[in-house]
């Protein structure tokens, strides 16, 4: 047993943006290898390490965001600690911000990570163009334009819905 003179102080804000992953390949990135996959298996372990001592302060967490370094919705282990995510705190108190490219913010993957519709929460979306030839040269995708106009009312939507619980 160890007596302690005073409880360690825990961070109340986390910020997310450690794994590194894609779904576009943009001219301007500057994360120019986050699609390879070199050594998985370290990887891996690595990400579980990290995942596991950010468990150990997730509860007394009061404001979280997240991007993934890449492409949120294709960050798998940053999704899974979002979902995790349920402060002590009231739910008055905590906020939660997103940012992502919205090619991929669709009514499934919001369902992963829709426990934090009740906090605080603000959301980024980077467009590129809405031009549908310079949308895909700038991003490095094939997914038409069609699809983030499609994200972007589901999102809207979401908003939507929120505001009238409100």
């Amino acid at each position: 047993m160890v007596e302690i003179d005073s409880v360690p102080r825990i961070p109340t804000s986390l910020y997310l943006a450690y794994e590194n992953v894609c779904n576009y390949r943009c001219v301007m990135c500057n994360i120019p290898d986050c699609m390879k996959r070199a050594d998985q298996m370290i990887r891996e372990e690595k990400l579980d390490k990290v995942d596991a001592e950010i468990r150990k302060v997730l509860p007394y967490i009061k404001h979280i965001s997240a991007n993934g370094l890449g492409e949120l919705f294709t960050s798998r282990h940053i999704l899974k600690i979002l979902s995790e995510w349920n402060p002590v705190a009231p739910a008055s108190e905590c906020s939660a911000a997103l940012e992502t490219n919205g090619s991929l913010f669709n009514r499934e993957n919001w369902e992963q990570i829709s426990n934090l519709g009740k906090y605080n929460l603000h959301v980024s979306i980077t467009i590129l163009s809405f031009d549908e030839k310079i949308y895909r040269e700038l991003s490095g995708t094939t997914l038409p334009i069609s699809n983030l106009l499609d994200n972007l009312n589901f999102v809207k939507s979401l908003r939507e819905q929120g505001t009238r619980k409100k």
